[in-house]
């Protein structure tokens, strides 16, 4: 899968629009209406771990992709096919 650079910079402020609304909503679920903008460091935080979870997601799936791919050259070294 090939993306553009627009297309990361698109992706990247849709991510965080939404990583800001659940926040919102999250935590005036939590503590009453309006909380959240009154306490935006909550805001800050709930997103910041949103990003921390979702970058650990990807490391942790591109690196079982990679375990694959090194098995599976392993595979072919030892049928010959390489």
């Amino acid at each position: 899968m090939t993306i553009s650079v627009q297309q990361i910079m698109e992706q990247a402020s849709s991510t965080a629009a939404l990583y800001f609304s659940d926040a919102i909503r999250y935590i005036d679920g939590e503590f009453g209406e309006g909380y959240a903008l009154k306490n935006p460091k909550l805001i800050e935080i709930y997103v910041q771990g949103a990003f921390t979870d979702y970058a650990a997601t990807l490391r942790y799936k591109g690196m079982g992709e990679l375990a694959i791919a090194i098995e599976n050259a392993g595979d072919l070294i030892r049928e010959g096919g390489v």
